[in-house]
Order: structure tokens, then sequence, then C-alpha cells
């Protein structure tokens, strides 16, 4: 695989393995792919909860509501 970077991305890589931070472009490209990682797993949970958000608008709108106390009987009756 082939990457190609900015010029301005190839200084900043050349900058931190200069200051010590990286050894190497390698090492420095997978320590961003670390950080990138747990970026995309919140985008893909924020993704289900909009999911899950509309569905209960969607009931909501449609009157399928339970009350308050209901709904903590519930949960509470429920999870245990």
């Amino acid at each position: 695989m082939t990457i190609t970077l900015t010029a301005e991305q190839e200084k900043f890589i050349a900058e931190q393995i200069e200051q010590g931070g990286f050894m190497s472009p390698s090492q420095a490209a997978s320590e961003a792919f670390r950080l990138l990682q747990p970026k995309q797993e919140r985008e893909r949970r924020m993704e289900e909860w909009r999911r899950e958000i509309e569905i209960g608008w969607g009931e909501a709108e449609r009157g399928q509501l339970i009350d308050g106390p209901t709904a903590f009987k519930q949960v509470l009756y429920t999870s245990a």
C-alpha cells in the first residue's frame, strides 16, 4: 500500500521523529491509526444512538408513550 502525504504532513512527521517522538515514519503512522480507531468507534455509537432516537421520536409522535413511573418500574423489575 502506498500512502501519499502532503508536504505539511511530511514536515510534521519529520519534526516528530527529530524531536524523538517516533523512531520512524511507520511508527508515527501506527500511532495515528491507533488514535483514529476510538474516534471511529465513537462515531459508530453516535449513529446507533441517532437511529434509536429516531425510533423513539416516531413512537412518541404515534402516541406510543408510557409515563415516567411505569417506565422506571419496567426498567427496575426487568433488569433484576
